[in-house]
């Protein structure tokens, strides 16, 4: 496979890998499923304004991978299933009427997308390593047969 990710089919085929996926959560201790921006904006260490950019610009690709933006019905039902996700919301009493979540594979769909933040880069180290170290020795199992 190609290690350019800045082709859409390469960053889809690495979050295709349920099983890289599964090690690199376990890298990272992700504990939730969905995230906030703010909070994913903090993860990055970038700025709301740069998240909600690279969002706009690659709506269809993270919405293919988890990413969503609720409100009437649909987030009343999620604020029930994940209570977790609003324990750090700060609306000064306000009324959450909607709200951008992301899962944990848009998380890792934007560590690929994201080119100035350290940690996604690290990030995309990790995805891409886990990715291809099953491949690299499942290559030199079979040159030993």
């Amino acid at each position: 496979m190609n290690n350019n990710l800045d082709l859409d089919i390469n960053r889809q085929n690495l979050l295709n890998n349920d099983l890289a996926l599964e090690e690199v959560k376990k890298i990272y201790d992700f504990k939730q499923s969905y995230f906030t921006n703010q909070q994913v904006a903090d993860f990055f260490k970038i700025s709301i304004p740069t998240l909600e950019r690279t969002i706009s610009e690659h709506r269809v690709e993270l919405e293919r991978n988890g990413f969503s933006v609720l409100n009437g019905s649909k987030l009343n039902t999620f604020r029930d299933q994940h209570p977790e996700v609003f324990e750090t919301i700060n609306n000064d009493g306000l009324k959450v009427r909607n709200i951008a979540i992301s899962s944990i594979r848009t998380v890792l769909n934007l560590s690929m997308l994201l080119k100035s933040s350290i940690v996604a880069q690290e990030l995309r180290s990790k995805i891409l390593h886990t990715f291809t170290a099953p491949l690299l020795k499942k290559g030199a199992n079979s040159k030993q047969l």
